[in-house]
């Protein structure tokens, strides 16, 4: 546990609970409304996908260990508010994000899995899947 952590933050009527996700850098937080079921994940957790690790500061098996640990615990109707990209819910990414189902800390994805990754789930010509932009060729 780290300072911060637990601690209660927000306005009267809608606490947060400051929830410490290392791993995108060794501060990263997030912030759990409980009564609004909302998680503020920042760069934590984003639809089908996490924040960047290659950064320095950065640590894959921790980001992993964070949500494993921390947020894949919370309900699964939690909307999710993420630093990039549409929100999505706790389930969703319990569900379908590949980064989430892993069970322990696993090396990241190589360029061609998030190639394959990208293809699968969207026709947005540009994605970003774990902090690696990657160009969809248009399909014919």
């Amino acid at each position: 546990m780290r300072a911060g952590d637990g601690l209660r933050v927000g306005l009267e009527h809608y606490p947060a609970q400051v929830i410490y996700t290392p791993g995108h850098t060794q501060g990263s937080v997030c912030l759990h409304f409980a009564a609004l079921k909302l998680l503020v994940a920042g760069d934590t957790l984003f639809e089908g996908s996490i924040g960047r690790t290659d950064l320095p500061g950065g640590d894959y098996g921790q980001i992993i260990d964070s949500i494993q640990t921390r947020l894949l615990p919370l309900p699964d109707e939690t909307r999710v508010l993420t630093g990039h990209g549409p929100a999505t819910t706790i389930g969703a990414e319990r569900r379908s994000n590949p980064f989430c189902a892993a069970s322990e800390p696993q090396k990241p994805p190589s360029v061609k899995a998030l190639r394959r990754l990208i293809h699968q789930r969207s026709s947005r010509k540009l994605q970003n899947v774990s902090g690696v932009c990657l160009r969809v060729a248009d399909r014919a």
